[in-house]
């Protein structure tokens, strides 16, 4: 392993794997597997931290359309903000931001975990206070099949402005 300080909006030291240690890196995703149901379980007074977040991320997400362009999207929470990016049925999730994303989603970092891992659907999300900055219908390519479409609610064609001068859920855009 390798560390490195990050400055903000990270603020945190990042480790990564060696070329050597790559090669335990299925073995790590299955450990992150194993206790991810534990991220469910809150203890009294604890928070669920942002950056616990991307093990789970990288073991749910799955790009159901590889053919189409490469995505960027960006989740934002609690001042940490985490990467995912999506291209030729390959999923990256790292923190820190995308250079151009395509979609910004802002919450609690439980919603956001609901949303993306299928356990909430778009209105309860929203309820919950996501917000998505961008077309909705990009999270479709990444979150895993259920039989109830957790975006069933955001509309194939639903889309809020990126300006930056009014921040708007989709629940007005709804």
């Amino acid at each position: 392993m390798v560390s490195k300080p990050e400055p903000p909006p990270i603020a945190t030291t990042l480790f990564r794997l060696t070329e050597r240690g790559r090669e335990l890196q299925e073995s790590l995703l299955k450990l992150g597997q194993w206790g991810a149901p534990l991220l469910a379980q809150s203890t009294k007074g604890e928070t669920l931290q942002p950056h616990w977040l991307v093990l789970p991320l990288k073991l749910l997400l799955v790009d159901h359309a590889p053919h189409e362009p490469k995505l960027c999207i960006d989740l934002r929470m609690n001042h940490e903000s985490i990467a995912i990016e999506v291209s030729k049925g390959k999923i990256d999730v790292r923190l820190g931001t995308s250079e151009h994303p395509t979609t910004v989603v802002t919450g609690k970092p439980e919603a956001i975990l609901q949303l993306l891992g299928g356990r909430i659907d778009f209105a309860a999300a929203l309820a919950s206070g996501v917000k998505v900055d961008g077309p909705a219908e990009i999270l479709r390519r990444v979150v895993p099949i259920m039989r109830a479409d957790p975006l069933k609610n955001a509309g194939p064609g639903t889309r809020v402005p990126r300006a930056s001068s009014h921040k708007t859920s989709l629940a007005a855009a709804s």
